[in-house]
């Protein structure tokens, strides 16, 4: 009993690959004129690997374009920019407070000047106030200098008069009379320093 032999199974190219021949029915070894032939080669079938066969690595084909390098100096002026806009920002916030305190300032300071000019003209006009009321002072001393002056030369005056009364009262009596000596007694008095 013969059997047929198993596919051979090649890993070679597919251009290896043998040409079939046509199958013929072995004979049975009893039968008359059987001579042993050789069994003609069965039909092969080249082996199709389910996975595919590792090539062997070549040249990568290119990838797809890269765009421009980003370069590490872009983050830093985007936050350098980003802390001169905050800085800006401070400082103009900053200036407006500081130029309305100045402009406070200015206001308070204005007021503080025209309130020490009305006080210095006030103490202008006192001292005006002053030496008008020394100067007045003084022209009282001095009207009551005068004063005194025409009360004794009212006085004198007083004691003139007085003196011409008595005269004329003594040169009114009669000679030699006592109305006579009594004037004269007067007129003694009276005009002492003027007429004695």
């Amino acid at each position: 009993m013969a059997y047929s032999q198993p596919p051979q199974y090649s890993f070679g190219d597919s251009g290896d690959n043998q040409q079939q021949q046509p199958y013929q029915q072995p004979q049975s070894p009893g039968a008359p004129g059987y001579s042993p032939q050789p069994q003609p080669p069965q039909p092969t079938t080249s082996y199709q690997p389910t996975q595919p066969v590792a090539q062997p690595p070549g040249p990568l084909p290119p990838g797809p374009p890269r765009g421009p390098k980003s370069s590490p100096v872009l983050p830093v002026l985007a936050i350098a920019s980003a802390l001169c806009f905050v800085g800006a920002v401070l400082f103009g916030i900053l200036w407006f407070q500081a130029n309305g305190k100045t402009e406070d300032a200015e206001n308070l300071a204005d007021e503080r000047a025209s309130t020490i000019d009305d006080l210095e003209g006030r103490v202008a006009d006192a001292e005006e106030l002053e030496s008008q009321l020394t100067e007045a002072e003084d022209q009282v001393a001095e009207l009551e200098g005068q004063v005194s002056d025409l009360e004794s030369q009212v006085g004198e005056i007083e004691a003139m008069q007085t003196c011409l009364d008595d005269l004329q009262t003594y040169y009114g009596t009669e000679v030699g009379s006592e109305e006579e000596d009594a004037a004269l007694a007067e007129v003694s008095v009276s005009c002492a320093g003027y007429v004695f």
